[in-house]
């Protein structure tokens, strides 16, 4: 046993071992180094997951404003009417065949249903239709658009898009829809 106990220098000495004053273990600045690595790779794992600490609400528009040109390309492209519409927890794009009245979620890898980012009120000017089936915004094959001005509010802040045939912007307050 007491061989065992040796052989993994245990029982030994520094003396013995033939390393006189070395010190076994670890530093605290080495500690220190390690902990402070390890800390900002977690900060930034953690950001990279949830998409940052605090997504922005211009993010949410910058997002939305792509998904829209999307939208108004594809229509043309796809010579399809496509329409979007929000919904409780974000947005999805829908479409309509020649001759229908109803309208169907659209699923295409370009434009998938999207969910907000924060807590995000979306409102249209002039007023969004009450039907809830029915699309804010509408893009025709030929290039036509039943646009408007999206508004998206989160507390007391709030970013606009104007959507019309010469495509979409961001918008100021004072800019008519």
């Amino acid at each position: 046993m007491e061989s065992f106990l040796r052989s993994l220098a245990i029982l030994e000495s520094p003396e013995q071992s033939g390393r006189a004053g070395a010190q076994s273990g670890f530093s605290l600045l080495e500690l220190l180094i390690v902990l402070t690595i390890v800390a900002a790779l977690t900060g930034l794992s953690v950001a990279w997951l949830e998409g940052g600490s605090a997504p922005s609400l211009d993010s949410a528009r910058e997002r939305l404003r792509t998904d829209l040109e999307r939208a108004a390309i594809q229509a043309m492209e796809q010579q399809q009417v496509i329409g979007m519409r929000p919904n409780e927890t974000g947005y999805e794009f829908v479409t309509r065949d020649t001759g229908s009245a109803e309208w169907r979620t659209l699923e295409t890898s370009d434009l998938p249903a999207r969910r907000w980012p924060l807590d995000i009120h979306l409102q249209r000017a002039p007023a969004a239709p009450e039907d809830q089936a029915t699309p804010w915004l509408v893009w025709w094959p030929d290039g036509e658009v039943l646009g408007g001005r999206l508004s998206l509010t989160t507390g007391n802040r709030q970013r606009h898009l104007l959507i019309d045939a010469l495509g979409v912007r961001e918008a100021r307050e004072r800019d008519d829809a």
